[in-house]
């Protein structure tokens, strides 16, 4: 019988083996990290208002910016996650998130004595350093199950090391609801989140590995089993590291936009002035890192994939650039204008491969990728200077279909007289 892509012919070891140990402590992980997330959802009404305690020596805050203050965690948690896969594939998942975790520890310990120290902006503080310090759990996910988890059983491990924050999200409502509510007021519920995540550290520094082959307790059965079946994965890794630009270029083109529209809103910019930046930003910034990317020594794997994704997150920019300046100069031709330049533009996807094909002879050949790199960097370059000086952020005169419309209707009403004349 012929031996299928999960290698069901190699004995798999125990059923509970250290595989689902490990997933198991991403699990926890999960649970303790989602919990000390959304308690402060809970644990800010408790922080507002003195009627939810019976102790009166509980501190509460006369705080009007409650909104924002949940929202803090967010301000350090959405960029870093973008580079946290490749930091963890450099450094290793174990190390990172035993720094990561050891920060969000002490910071969740020490925020009532920093809330009623430096009152809500430095819940602001904690709550963003929190976000920055969590940025590796969801990829510590994947990282964890690319190692350890077999494709024959990676839904299960996946749901199981996923599906800890949705648990924890319900466990910490009431479990905060009833500490807040308690004599121990609002801080003991920092306190026990952070006392859950010293214990969880301390299970993850005694029985986590980043590999099979590092972990010292693991069979040699259940080690072969899954080195076995994950040799034939090197494709689907490479598949998402080469994913990981794309998704800092889908993050950060909201963060650029949403910035782009602030500083025209609040006129820290023009508009014109705020497009050119915009796009400046997403052209020179790419025509950097191609430049830097053209240099790198050959092993510089690591530094390379930094270097491509920045040159997506660059690229966002261009939401709060060019991609708005169709709207800026012709709202009622926009459209028209869109199609026209991006018939342009799928110019270049017909040139671009054929180029390549005719200067790029020998793919391992470092020194013809430099110059389709160079190319594309001066490329960059060019449109920059362009677009900076002969752009426009104000509406153009052939815009304005007022009169024509009105010269219509003039005609219109000029050729019914004469009928009724008639």
């Amino acid at each position: 019988m012929m031996k299928n892509e999960f290698n069901e012919d190699i004995e798999r070891g125990p059923k509970c083996g250290v595989r689902h140990v490990q997933v198991s402590l991403i699990f926890l992980l999960n649970f303790v990290a989602y919990s000390m997330r959304d308690s402060v959802s809970i644990a800010i009404v408790a922080m507002t208002d003195n009627s939810t305690t019976t102790n009166p020596s509980v501190p509460t805050y006369n705080w009007t910016n409650k909104n924002v203050v949940l929202s803090s965690f967010f301000w350090g948690y959405i960029i870093p996650q973008v580079f946290m896969a490749v930091v963890m594939k450099r450094y290793g998942t174990k190390r990172i998130l035993i720094i990561s975790m050891t920060i969000n520890c002490i910071i969740c310990i020490l925020t009532p004595v920093t809330a009623d120290t430096f009152g809500s902006y430095g819940m602001m503080a904690c709550r963003a350093l929190q976000g920055f310090a969590q940025a590796g759990v969801l990829p510590a996910l994947y990282s964890v199950l690319s190692q350890w988890a077999p494709p024959a059983e990676r839904s299960f491990l996946g749901a199981l090391g996923g599906s800890g924050s949705l648990l924890g999200v319900i466990v910490t409502m009431p479990v905060t609801g009833f500490l807040c509510s308690s004599s121990w007021g609002w801080p003991s519920s920092f306190y026990f989140n952070g006392a859950l995540g010293v214990m969880w550290l301390a299970l993850w520094i005694v029985l986590a590995a980043d590999t099979p082959f590092d972990h010292k307790f693991i069979s040699q059965v259940e080690k072969k089993y899954i080195a076995s079946s994950l040799d034939h994965e090197e494709n689907a890794k490479n598949g998402v590291v080469s994913s990981l630009p794309f998704l800092a270029n889908f993050i950060l083109g909201f963060i650029f936009g949403y910035v782009a529209d602030t500083v025209i809103r609040k006129r820290i910019m023009s508009l014109e002035t705020c497009r050119k930046v915009f796009v400046t930003i997403s052209t020179v910034g790419p025509a950097i890192c191609l430049v830097s990317l053209s240099f790198l020594p050959e092993n510089a794997t690591i530094l390379s994939c930094v270097l491509m994704v920045l040159h997506q997150s660059f690229s966002a920019a261009y939401q709060g650039g060019i991609s708005m300046s169709y709207l800026d100069i012709s709202p009622n031709f926009c459209a028209i204008l869109m199609s026209i330049t991006n018939a342009v533009c799928t110019i270049c996807d017909i040139v671009v491969p054929l180029l390549v094909q005719v200067i790029v002879t020998d793919e391992s050949n470092k020194s013809q990728w430099t110059i389709i790199f160079l190319i594309a960097a001066a490329m960059y370059i060019f449109a920059t200077v362009a677009f900076v000086f002969l752009g426009s952020g104000k509406v153009q005169s052939w815009d304005d279909i007022t009169d024509k419309k009105a010269a219509v209707d003039s005609d219109d009403t000029e050729n019914c007289n004469t009928d009724i004349n008639k």
